[in-house]
């Protein structure tokens, strides 16, 4: 499963909320620093999901904050 996720930085809130349009949108606690955000990112969405970290690659958006996630 292929998904694009917004992510939104540095917010009081965790979480992550399918939008209308099919795409998500992410709210990290992190700041995107040295990978800390994505590394939030893959474990939030393995929580989601129910399926383990291993399970989670980042295909594109490392540096962006519109991020295309492959879930196995």
């Amino acid at each position: 499963m292929l998904i694009v996720v917004s992510v939104k930085f540095n917010k009081d809130k965790r979480g992550i909320y399918l939008n209308d349009d099919g795409t998500y949108t992410a709210y990290l606690t992190k700041k995107p620093v040295k990978g800390l955000a994505n590394q939030e990112l893959i474990g939030l969405i393995a929580k989601y999901f129910k399926t383990t970290k291993d399970s989670v690659n980042m295909v594109t958006g490392k540096t962006s904050h519109i991020k295309k996630i492959k879930i196995i």
